[in-house]
């Protein structure tokens, strides 16, 4: 295998320079969002659990925000980002600045076969 010189550190960097601890006794966090099915109904049902911290980089589409950053949300109202160990699934809320947004969209990056970080499309809920 060849070194390419890359570690999971570099995304550490980024977290410590740009990142922040969504506090829980502020109103800001993750409230998990868990999905069972009936298995006779087939019917879904979404369960919220309780605010947790997390630690993340969270931003909100911007007008600032050139259009074709913009379009790269794919019609998101912001993104998260957090690190790979961290527990975080598509339909979580994200609770950040007095404002929920949903999960809707969830990858993990990938450089080198190394999880870098997870990245999430959000949008607002309420």
């Amino acid at each position: 295998m060849v070194n390419v010189g890359i570690s999971t550190t570099h995304f550490a960097h980024v977290m410590k320079d740009l990142g922040r601890t969504l506090v829980v006794a502020e109103g800001n966090g993750r409230i998990p969002i868990t999905k069972t099915v009936d298995n006779i109904t087939g019917r879904e049902t979404l369960t919220k659990g309780e605010l947790e911290e997390i630690t993340a980089i969270v931003a909100r589409v911007d007008t600032t925000w050139t259009q074709e950053e913009v379009a790269k949300l794919e019609g998101a109202d912001g993104f998260i980002m957090t690190y790979p160990a961290t527990t975080l699934n598509e339909h979580d809320y994200i609770v950040f600045d007095g404002n929920t947004y949903e999960v809707f969209k969830l990858i993990t990056v990938k450089a080198a076969e190394l999880s870098m970080f997870k990245y999430g499309l959000l949008v607002l809920k309420e």
